[in-house]
């Protein structure tokens, strides 16, 4: 079988795999308490590549530190989440989110045991900045409707207000 069709299978396989996998919800306390870094971060670019065994691709976003919340103080972090395209092949991975280069986002991430920092709950840890276009005022949304935000976009004052007030919840104010 042609390595191209092979790959293509194998996606295939890994996203019936993915969209049957339950994925808990988490509620905002919950998401700010189990991740490791919280930011406002900007992405500067992405790349894909095969893992080290050649079984898998993962696309790989390099994020600008804006505001860093909780977590590591650097100026760059790695996120990496599963799938994307090298060459001729491919995986799609249902529920993985993306970051665009240039796009503003507030980010809630973990550590794996592997050392990869990914978006915590999958996209409910991605949350989108931009400006109203009537206002100017810079409005954050969820990158999953209806989670952790309400149905019209939140001030980004507020919703940064109100993760720092999350922080400020957690036993021993962890940061």
């Amino acid at each position: 079988m042609p390595s191209f069709y092979r790959q293509c299978l194998l996606a295939g396989l890994l996203a019936a795999a993915a969209s049957a996998a339950v994925v808990p919800r988490f509620d905002f306390d919950s998401l700010v308490e189990r991740s490791d870094l919280i930011a406002r971060a900007r992405c500067l670019r992405s790349w894909s590549a095969w893992d080290q065994q050649k079984r898998f691709i993962w696309t790989h976003y390099e994020l600008a530190l804006v505001d860093p919340l909780k977590g590591a103080r650097a100026a760059t972090v790695v996120v990496s989440e599963p799938g994307g395209v090298v060459g001729d092949a491919g995986m799609l991975i249902e529920g993985v989110p993306r970051y665009a280069g240039g796009e503003e986002v507030v980010v809630f991430l973990y550590r794996t045991p592997e050392g990869l920092l990914r978006t915590r709950g999958l996209a409910q840890g991605k949350f989108h900045v931009a400006a109203d276009p009537s206002t100017g005022q810079r409005r954050v949304r969820a990158s999953i409707a209806g989670l952790h935000a309400p149905p019209e976009p939140l001030a980004l004052d507020e919703f940064l207000r109100r993760i720092r007030g999350a922080l400020n919840r957690l036993p021993g104010s962890r940061r």
